[in-house]
């Protein structure tokens, strides 16, 4: 994969791509809607998660490995230059999972990295943590407010999506951008309510009729762009403020 955008995605030891180790980490809050309760522990295996969202560079290269339809946003089915490092939107639970596996294939089998696993749209868990942290940040960027230096969503007025490198202050101590606002992301999680009960690398009920998306979008509300705050819709669904980060552990390519 060439380095379009924001990273060559196909070097899981470059920069693109942010490592965290096995740990244990507290899932969920006590003070955000019922959906969001109870506090449970989750262990996490090692996993890489996406230093950005996907952007309409990267997604292009993949339409135009594979001819899956390009999102409707694109005239005549390119990206507009002005978009390159936008997230890509309108796309659908299906096309995110699709672009994860065709980059599962992109990465050279002699890499040491990729002995084992693959790319796959994070879980709830692997996208929580990495917004949170084992000390269970309210935000990416900590406990204080956003603010349309730290995230571009409702108070911001942009009312579109922004270039991923725009919110330097609103990334994690681990310097992952766009958790919070810009685009909602899909997860790879069928969306249900959690259990009480402590778990070892979930990735969701095994059937459901919508999945989870996290992160908050340039049109939320700033309550909505806290690291724990859920949303579910039906997976085909295709909107302008929804796109995604992508992960890449042993889920890869069994989900």
């Amino acid at each position: 994969m060439a380095d379009q955008g924001k990273g060559d995605l196909s070097d899981l030891g470059g920069s693109a791509w942010v490592g965290f180790e096995s740990a244990l980490f507290q899932m969920g809050s006590d003070s955000g809607r019922d959906d969001a309760r109870p506090v449970h522990g989750v262990r996490l295996s090692g996993f890489r998660f996406s230093r950005y969202p996907v952007t309409n560079a990267q997604y292009a290269e993949f339409v135009s490995a594979t001819g899956r339809a390009a999102p409707e946003h694109w005239p005549g089915g390119e990206v507009p230059a002005e978009l390159a490092d936008h997230p890509v939107t309108y796309v659908s639970w299906d096309d995110a999972q699709a672009f994860c596996g065709w980059l599962t294939g992109t990465v050279g089998a002699g890499d040491d990295n990729a002995a084992t696993g693959g790319a796959h749209l994070p879980t709830e868990a692997q996208w929580e943590f990495a917004a949170r942290g084992v000390e269970g940040r309210d935000y990416p960027w900590g406990d204080d407010p956003p603010t349309p230096e730290r995230a571009n969503y409702q108070e911001s007025a942009t009312e579109d999506t922004t270039p991923v490198d725009t919110h330097s202050h609103g990334a994690t101590p681990d310097g992952i951008y766009d958790l919070a606002g810009n685009v909602r992301q899909w997860c790879l999680d069928w969306y249900s309510h959690y259990e009480d009960t402590s778990q070892e690398d979930p990735s969701g009920p095994e059937e459901g009729r919508e999945r989870v998306l996290r992160g908050g979008s340039y049109l939320d509300a700033p309550g909505t762009l806290q690291g724990a705050y859920r949303f579910n819709v039906a997976p085909d669904s295709r909107f302008g403020f929804v796109g995604f980060h992508v992960a890449w552990s042993s889920l890869g390519g069994n989900s």
